[in-house]
């Protein structure tokens, strides 16, 4: 057991959970949740590194084949980010995220500078539920493996195609040619108006400052507003990506 707080594996976890330079880096990220990493070993089996775990904790059978420590209570707890801890991190390598491509008539969301990475994670759970067919991210985005972006996305991050660091789609006719929604809080077609007829990318600011001249310089663009009442100001940009990603199936 380990009971060290030096100890050079939980160094390690202090410093992907906390440092997105050191994830980069070194091309890991932990998991704190048994059930987010079962979801990630359906996808990627054989990238889970290391696991540790205090002893309350019961790891499904398959995880003992993977090299794991147990930790004593209170060094777990203190390593944790979560409000309530787990009691598990879970070490895993980056996976090879793929060129993501347009498809016929496909469905994609454009996050353009959304930095709060629980509405990261919160996006990509709903271009989950709904089918999606993949989220592009722009280079100024939250990071995709912080821990609280793993957490918004309950694990559903990892089984959406994502395309990371995205501008280059503005020099690339496959993309620029398709259709681009930009959604503002105000002076475009009502979304439940909006008609798709073809590949379409619906495009979401940051909350503060909204979409960026870049994305309004597409040639097929076009600006949608979702009506709300006099009382509400705007919505927050996760919560604006499930409504699209539900209305646009």
């Amino acid at each position: 057991m380990i009971t060290s707080r030096h100890n050079s594996g939980l160094s390690q976890c202090r410093q992907l959970l906390s440092s997105s330079v050191y994830r980069r880096k070194h091309q890991l990220f932990v998991m704190e949740s048994l059930k987010v990493a079962s979801l990630f070993f359906t996808f990627y089996p054989s990238l889970i590194s290391h696991i540790y775990y205090k002893e309350s904790v019961q790891l499904p059978d398959v995880f003992y084949s993977f090299k794991s420590d147990l930790v004593s209570d209170g060094l777990m707890d203190d390593l944790s980010t979560m409000p309530s801890p787990s009691g598990v991190c879970i070490v895993a390598r980056w996976p090879d995220i793929a060129m993501l491509k347009p498809v016929p008539n496909g469905r994609y969301l454009y996050l353009d500078g959304v930095r709060d990475p629980s509405n990261l994670g919160a996006i990509f759970r709903s271009a989950a539920a709904f089918n999606m067919d993949g989220v592009l991210c722009s280079s100024d985005c939250a990071d995709f493996f912080h821990p609280k972006t793993i957490r918004g996305s309950a694990g559903a991050c990892f089984g959406v195609p994502v395309l990371l660091n995205s501008e280059h789609v503005f020099e690339d006719d496959n993309w620029r040619d398709l259709s681009w929604i930009l959604l503002e809080a105000s002076g475009g077609v009502t979304l439940s108006e909006i008609v798709l007829e073809e590949a379409t990318v619906f495009v979401l600011g940051s909350e503060g400052v909204g979409v960026s001249e870049r994305c309004r310089s597409l040639p097929n663009v076009r600006s949608c507003t979702i009506p709300l009442s006099n009382s509400v100001e705007s919505l927050n940009v996760a919560v604006t990506a499930a409504l699209i990603s539900y209305i646009s199936q």
